[in-house]
């Protein structure tokens, strides 16, 4: 069985230090925060490892080009028809549909998604999110899949 690990970012320093998921339950990841509280997790696009900060104040799942390209996506040639407004200001922003999201065992499928021209971090955004139940307590971000 694949595991998956997540990064917690440290201030001030471009090393990370990888964790194993704690799977509080069947399909519950349990995600510490950073040091400055945020939540990055490794998952998977279409089977192509990325890491993502996890966001609920972004609408859509974020791309950067960069990831985009490893997952397969013609960067080069995408439609950025439209724009969206950043922590780093307005990008240019291509939409797509991403066929599979792997979070820690959680498959999430058809998810809308962007990717924004311009760098940045991906994102776990709320077309993801959203298909989840996510609690926060104490530091730590628990997900598993919504109940229908």
């Amino acid at each position: 069985m694949e595991k998956t690990l997540f990064i917690i970012g440290l201030l001030a320093s471009t090393r990370a230090l990888a964790l194993e998921p704690d799977p509080v339950q069947p399909h519950e990841l349990a995600i510490p925060a950073n040091t400055s509280g945020q939540f990055y997790l490794n998952l998977r696009i279409d089977g192509t490892p990325i890491t993502a900060l996890v966001d609920t104040g972004a609408s859509l799942v974020v791309l950067t080009a960069e990831d985009a390209e490893k997952v397969g996506i013609d960067v080069k040639n995408p439609r950025f028809t439209t724009s969206t407004n950043t922590a780093a200001g307005a990008a240019p922003r291509a939409l797509l549909w991403l066929k599979e999201i792997d979070v820690g065992g959680i498959v999430l499928r058809n998810v809308r998604a962007s990717c924004c021209a311009g760098g940045g971090k991906s994102l776990l955004g709320m077309t993801a999110l959203s298909r989840l139940d996510v609690k926060i307590s104490n530091g730590v971000m628990h997900l598993s899949p919504a109940n229908p």
